[in-house]
Formats: structure tokens, C-alpha cells, sequence
């Protein structure tokens, strides 16, 4: 049983990681393709924006909080044919509304763009947005049907096809960059995302006919837990709505400075958001399990403990590669993305803004933990109210600094970094006082570890990469990766013996039914 659970873990785990590798190939593809001063990639980078809203807050929502505990609870109380129909209304209905949606998103795309990206029509480059928006607007239909079928095949154990299909829907997004656009221009990219969420469902049929899912053609608005799930969404959904417009706003402020500020602010989010997923995204799924266990039982004390240990973890791991994405910005921007159409001031522009988006990574690692801590004690509307609040700060600081003031893409990145660190520090104030979780005279020692270890980072890093002057780019950030990561562990490790005993052992309990596996054995 313990070998399975583990294997599942390697599995989902392996498949997030190379759908993130592949993420970063796909940018690569389409900005060596394109470069960072074509109107058309602008456009696409806009486009894109509407259809991806329409799947996450319609069913992005209610799969990632309500689906699966709902489904798998009617499974086990009521049996299959229940949870068959369960599974069923909750898909007609979503799809249904997406459907719905997209055909007025269709009809009215001409007046969507301007709201969204004003700045596009003088460069030309409305109308070529408003055909890429219209042909993409099928995917949300597309992603609503794949991410109910995630969804099940979650419920009952089947990890594998899941999280292969996210690598497809990248591949398929590849595939068109390379094949398609000499013929096709930058409309194969939009092809290629209809074919990678074609794949993304495809791949997952098969798995869920062997599960013996039984669709029928109800909707089911009086099922009690059809209306569970819809309710229990509501929250989510306002939260992924904030988060969305918190993009669309930043695009929007982009579209009035440049062409050049919307595909370098894209690609450099995209940067910065690598080692949010690291240690953030990761280290959050590691402890969820662990602090809804802590309060499910009542240890409220272990809570705490466990919660305070997360957050020294995020902060040990999301601090030396924010460093180094700032000491390396340079280098590794082109080394990941200088080919084609990709020249050297396009690195440069765009390691420029990733140096300054570094300084906010901890903060959306640790919004990422702080959240979860949040929802282990049944409570969604405060992180939603808090990522409410963080979209205001931010449209606010937008219109100011660049509507009002005229200002420039690295006054925009300073709103985005702004914003970050505002939510982080209004969600770890409130969960602080409510669940007293920081401990100051604990974290006097690993703070000054983290202190010390990135000083002894920066040091080190600096100081070979002078050595390694002559190295080539491939093994050169490598080598400095490396060794820069080995001095700050052995640093922090002096100051933190803790972390170090306690992190092992979280993350094997974090696995669902390992700890009751250790304890018989």
C-alpha cells in the first residue's frame, strides 16, 4: 500500500515538473519565433488571457475545491451509480455554462480587447487579437470537459493520465511554434493551444472509460451535492477572479506603454514563477495534508508548530533562488531563451524586469503557504478578501504610476512587487492573530542562518562566476547553481539543525497514509 501511495506521489510530482519544463520550452519556441518586439505576439499573449478566464473561474474553481471531496464522499456513502451522476451534472452544467459564455465572449470580442488591452489598437494589432481570441475561445469547452475527467480519475486514485496531460497540452503548443508557423504565422500558436487541450482531454478518455464512468444527460439542480459543490466553489471562484484581474490589469497598463511591455512582462512572470512553484506551489502541497490532519484532530499546538515549520522551510528554500535569480539574471535569461528572433537587447530588457520580479518571489511562496494555513482551518473568505484587497492595491498603484504619471515597464514591475508583498504581509498579520503560529525566539537562529547563507551565496557566487568567465553559458550557470546552493545549505544548516531533522520526516507524513503505515510497521 505504502509502495503505491509513494509511486502516485513520484508520479504527480514528476508530471508537475516536466509540464513546467515544458512551459519554459514553449516560451522558448514562440519568443525565438517572434522576438520581443512583434505586435502579433502581443496580441496572442492578449488573447490568450480571455479564454484561460473563462475556464478558471468557471471550472478551474470548482474542481480545485469542492470537486473531488464532494465526489469521492458520495462514492463511499451512496456507491457508483450516485457518484456517476454526481460526476455527470456537475460536467453538463459547467459545460453548458462555458459554452454559454464563450459564444458571448465570441460575439462580443470586439469590445472585450480595447477593455482589456487599449493600447493594441494603435499598434495595429486589435483585429489580428480579435480573430486569435475568437479561434482559441473553443479551448475553455475543451479544458471544462478535461478538468471534470481530471478531476474523477483524481477521486479514484488514477494519477497518471492526469498528469501527462498537462506535458501533451504544452507539447501540442510546441509542435504548432515549430511546424506550423512559417505557414501559418502567429495563428499556429493559437492552433497549437486548441490542439493541446485537445490532447489534454484525449489522453485522459481511455483512463476514465476503465474506471467505468457512466455518463447521463441530467443536471441535477436539486442534488444535494451538486449544490455542495457549487457552493463550496463560491469562494474560490472570487479568488481566482481577483488573481485574474490582478493579470489583466497589469496587461492592460502594458498595452498603454508598448508593444515590448507585454511580451517582456509575460515572459519575465513566467521566469519569476519558477521557483514560486519550487517552493511555494511544492512545499504547499507537502504540508496541506498535514495541517488539515493537526486541526481535524484538534492539535491545534502541532498546528502551529507545523504551520511556523512551513514557513521557515518556504522561506529557506524561495530565498537563495530569488538571490540567484537576481545575481544571474543576465545569464540565465540567455541561456533559456536567446535563439531566433530572441536577440541580446531582448535578454537584456528582460533580465532587467526578472531582476526586479526576484524581490517579490518569496512573497508569492509564502502567500501560497500562508493561504493553505487558511484553508486547514475551513477558512477561504479571508485569503479571498485578502487577494480582493491586493487587486485594488494594485490597480490603484497602475493607474497612478503609469495612467497618471506616464511611467515606464520597470514602474510596472514595481506595482506587481508591490502588490506581492502586500498580500503577504496582510495574510501572515491575520493568520498570526488568529492562529499564533510565529514564534520570533524560535526564529531568531534560522533567520540569521538564512541571513548568513545568503551572504555566503552571494559571495560565493560572485566570486566564481569571475573565475568562470570563459565557461559557456551551459555549464557555466549550472556550476554556479550548484555550488552557490552548497554554501548556503551548509550555512543554514549550522543555524537551523531543526529544519534539517523535521523536513524529511514532514514530507514522508505529508503522504496520505504513510504515517499510519510507519507507526504499524
Amino acid at each position: 500500500m505504502r509502495n503505491s501511495i509513494a509511486l502516485a506521489t513520484f508520479i504527480v510530482a514528476f508530471g508537475f515538473i516536466l509540464s513546467r519544463f515544458l512551459g519554459v520550452i514553449r516560451q522558448v519556441v514562440i519568443t525565438s519565433a517572434f522576438g520581443m518586439e512583434n505586435a502579433e505576439l502581443a496580441a496572442f499573449f492578449v488573447a490568450f488571457r480571455i479564454p484561460d478566464l473563462l475556464f478558471q473561474l468557471l471550472a478551474g474553481a470548482t474542481l480545485s475545491s469542492a470537486l473531488i471531496p464532494v465526489l469521492s464522499k458520495t462514492w463511499t456513502t451512496e456507491g457508483s451509480y450516485s457518484a456517476w451522476r454526481l460526476a455527470s451534472s456537475v460536467l453538463n452544467i459547467l459545460f453548458f455554462v462555458t459554452l454559454v459564455m464563450s459564444i458571448l465572449c465570441f460575439v462580443f470580442t470586439p469590445a472585450l480587447i480595447p477593455v482589456i488591452a487599449p493600447g493594441l489598437e494603435d499598434m495595429g494589432a486589435k483585429d489580428i487579437c480579435v480573430r486569435l481570441t475568437r479561434i482559441m475561445l473553443i479551448t475553455p469547452i475543451i479544458f471544462c470537459l478535461s478538468g471534470i475527467t481530471t478531476g474523477i480519475l483524481n477521486g479514484r486514485e488514477h494519477f497518471l493520465m492526469p498528469a501527462i496531460a498537462p506535458c501533451l497540452y504544452n507539447l501540442g503548443i510546441i509542435a504548432a511554434g515549430i511546424f506550423l508557423v512559417d505557414r501559418y504565422g502567429v495563428e499556429s500558436l493559437s492552433y497549437g493551444v486548441i490542439g493541446g487541450a485537445s490532447l489534454h482531454l484525449a489522453v485522459q478518455i481511455p483512463a476514465l472509460c476503465r474506471k467505468g464512468f457512466r455518463w447521463s444527460p441530467n443536471l441535477g439542480f436539486n442534488d444535494p451535492g451538486v449544490r455542495k459543490i457549487f457552493s463550496l466553489a463560491g469562494p474560490r471562484m472570487i479568488g481566482l477572479a481577483a488573481t485574474q484581474i490582478n493579470t489583466l490589469v497589469i496587461i492592460l497598463f502594458a498595452s498603454l506603454i508598448s508593444v515590448e511591455a507585454i511580451n517582456v512582462i509575460t515572459i519575465s512572470i513566467m521566469v519569476m514563477m519558477l521557483p514560486v512553484g519550487i517552493a511555494g506551489i511544492s512545499l504547499g502541497t507537502v504540508f496541506f495534508p498535514a495541517l488539515v490532519a493537526r486541526v481535524s484532530a484538534g492539535e491545534i499546538a502541532e498546528y502551529r508548530s507545523d504551520l511556523f515549520l512551513a514557513v521557515r522551510a518556504t522561506l529557506w528554500i524561495a530565498s537563495p533562488l530569488c538571490l540567484g535569480l537576481f545575481l544571474l539574471s543576465d545569464g540565465i535569461v540567455e541561456l533559456i531563451f536567446e535563439y531566433g528572433a530572441f536577440d541580446s537587447y531582448a535578454t537584456k530588457t528582460v533580465a532587467q524586469v526578472v531582476q526586479i520580479l526576484a524581490l517579490a518571489g518569496f512573497s508569492y511562496s509564502l502567500v501560497e503557504i500562508l493561504s493553505r494555513g487558511f484553508y486547514a482551518l475551513s477558512d477561504t473568505k479571508t485569503p479571498v478578501f485578502v487577494a480582493v484587497l491586493a487587486m485594488c492595491v494594485n490597480l490603484v498603484l497602475a493607474s497612478l504610476i503609469i495612467g497618471v504619471w506616464g511611467g515606464d515597464v520597470e514602474s510596472l514591475i514595481w506595482v506587481i512587487v508591490t502588490s506581492a508583498m502586500f498580500e503577504f504581509v496582510i495574510l501572515a498579520v491575520l493568520l498570526h492573530r488568529r492562529a499564533k503560529f510565529l514564534r520570533p525566539r524560535h526564529f531568531a537562529m534560522p533567520a540569521m542562518g538564512i541571513i548568513f547563507g545568503l551572504i555566503a551565496l552571494g559571495i560565493s557566487v560572485s566570486a566564481v562566476e569571475s573565475l568562470l568567465s570563459e565557461m559557456v553559458l551551459t555549464l557555466k550557470i549550472p556550476s554556479l547553481v550548484v555550488i552557490g546552493g552548497m554554501i548556503y545549505t551548509l550555512v543554514t544548516s549550522i543555524f537551523d539543525a531543526d529544519l534539517r531533522r523535521r523536513m524529511p520526516y514532514q514530507v514522508f507524513r505529508s503522504i496520505p497514509g504513510a504515517g499510519k503505515s510507519a507507526r504499524k510497521s
